[in-house]
């Protein structure tokens, strides 16, 4: 029997046993059994297909141009630039002994062979000329080897631009191992205290507290990648956790920042209620900001520890200049020399640069204003039991976080509206 047809037979065999219902243990083992051995069957069918393909590419029969076929002791390896115009050869003996050792798995350093690169011209003859060489009416080329030479690759992957979350960092961290985190809040506040002549009444005053919930909700991702990946490549494994992390935790910035408690969103700062909030007017920036943080401070009596903004309104800021003295706008840049560092700091706070925040919002706040909570914390797991991914060699990589946002005290965090929104 044939491997191809031995395969067939496994892959019936295996797909007999995984579409039934009720799968017993003995069952299972055989069915991870016949995957195994149709996985060892497939990688030596691939592999023969290959080393049969490349011998048939460069033996003789490959279609080399005619002025090769003089040279008996020479197997041509194929053009290696555009054109056809350059041929790369190899000794035939050190060649076959090769190749007869990559098929026989002995391929070490004791085979090899040494390739040469030829020309064809107009007449039909051959010379040997050294690639990148200058030639008669033509220029330098660089070296082109075609396969010969293996090429380098960069250790791991390069993963595209991503933005740092950072919004969860500006306020206090907390741990849950429930679905709901609620807080007793002061909600009528009624100060009656007053000065009163000796057996006069007292002043009455009043307090209510009510139940404030924050629910937690999960913020999920899922990845389906097949196993041979995992195996084949060593370091996709961490790569493919790195970046769901990421995609997870970019997710719950984007709900901490905007989300509109609704449905399996969370209440973000953005639509919180109660929040110090101002317009810019006609106020520059940093006076509109400083504004700002006396407006935060006289609502909740909390001095701000930290400002965020968009990088385009922290690049306006920095690039604002003085407007006093001759010629608005001419002087020095309010934010210091351009020959020093931009310090991303204001009023002597340190800035927050993020692009999920919109360009027309500056925000003000405390770490005490609110805490992010999380259950678990963030986890990533892989299993082959999603759906029918064990039976077609598949694996599901997912990623979850279960996160609730108390706002603990909404007048300690200021919005500022900025000109032009």
């Amino acid at each position: 029997m044939s491997k191809k047809a031995e395969l067939a037979a496994i892959a019936e065999k295996a797909r007999e046993l995984s579409e039934k219902a009720d799968i017993s243990d003995d069952e299972k083992s055989e069915l991870d059994g016949l995957l195994k051995d149709g996985k060892v069957l497939r990688d030596a069918i691939v592999r023969e297909k290959s080393i049969d393909e490349f011998v048939d590419t460069v033996s003789e029969e490959a279609g080399q141009p005619g002025p090769q076929r003089k040279f008996a002791n020479r197997v041509l390896l194929g053009p290696t630039q555009a054109g056809g115009g350059m041929y790369a050869v190899a000794d035939r003996k050190g060649f076959d002994e090769a190749v007869e050792a990559w098929k026989s798995k002995k391929g070490d350093a004791r085979w090899g062979f040494d390739l040469s690169f030829t020309k064809a011209d107009v007449d039909d003859a051959t010379a040997e000329i050294n690639i990148g060489a200058l030639t008669a009416g033509g220029t330098a080329s660089p070296p082109q080897y075609g396969t010969a030479v293996a090429p380098f690759y960069y250790p791991g992957i390069i993963e595209p631009p991503t933005r740092q979350p950072v919004i969860a960092d500006l306020f206090a961290q907390g741990a849950t191992d429930s679905n709901l985190v609620r807080l007793v809040k002061e909600t009528v506040t009624t100060n009656g205290a007053v000065a009163v002549t000796e057996g006069a009444p007292y002043g009455v005053s009043e307090i209510q507290v009510a139940p404030k919930d924050f629910p937690v909700r999960d913020i999920t991702t899922l990845l389906p990648v097949t196993e041979d990946i995992l195996q084949d490549i060593p370091a996709m494994s961490s790569y493919l956790s790195m970046r769901l992390s990421k995609f997870v935790q970019l997710a719950e910035e984007a709900e901490l920042l905007s989300g509109d408690g609704t449905g399996a969103h969370l209440e973000g700062i953005l639509v919180t209620d109660d929040t110090t909030t101002r317009l810019q007017g006609s106020d520059i920036v940093p006076t509109a900001v400083m504004k700002l943080l006396a407006d935060v401070y006289s609502a909740s009596f909390m001095d701000p520890s930290w400002i965020a903004m968009s990088p385009q309104t922290w690049g306006q800021y920095v690039t604002k200049r003085d407007d006093s003295g001759a010629g608005a706008g001419t002087g020095g840049y309010l934010a210091g020399a351009v020959t020093e560092a931009a310090v991303r700091r204001m009023w002597g706070l340190s800035v927050t640069v993020s692009p999920v925040i919109p360009n027309n919002k500056i925000i003000v706040g405390s770490p005490a204003a609110g805490m992010v909570f999380r259950n678990s914390g963030l986890r990533v797991e892989s299993s082959t039991g999603y759906g029918t991914f064990f039976g077609e060699g598949l694996v599901a990589i997912r990623a979850k976080v279960r996160t609730a946002f108390a706002v603990l005290r909404p007048q300690a965090i200021g919005i500022l509206t900025t000109v032009g929104s």
